[in-house]
């Protein structure tokens, strides 16, 4: 459990910290883009209408830099 709330409280500083996806290269950019948008609109209370687009647009972009989920 410590662990997660670790990683949760990581991702946040990196979601909240504009210039770390200015480092990042153009598909690692859409990769991390396609995760803050499921963290917003998916892993929260209220679910967007469209969370299966959003949680596959995710999947999509994490193979592309081979991230196998």
């Amino acid at each position: 459990m410590k662990e997660c709330i670790s990683a949760d409280s990581q991702a946040k500083q990196r979601i909240e910290d504009h210039v770390f996806s200015t480092k990042l290269n153009v598909t690692e950019r859409r990769t991390w883009k396609a995760f803050e948008n499921v963290c917003r609109n998916f892993l929260r209370n209220k679910k967007a209408e469209n969370y299966s687009e959003i949680v596959q647009d995710l999947i999509s972009t994490y193979s592309v830099v081979r991230y196998n989920l």
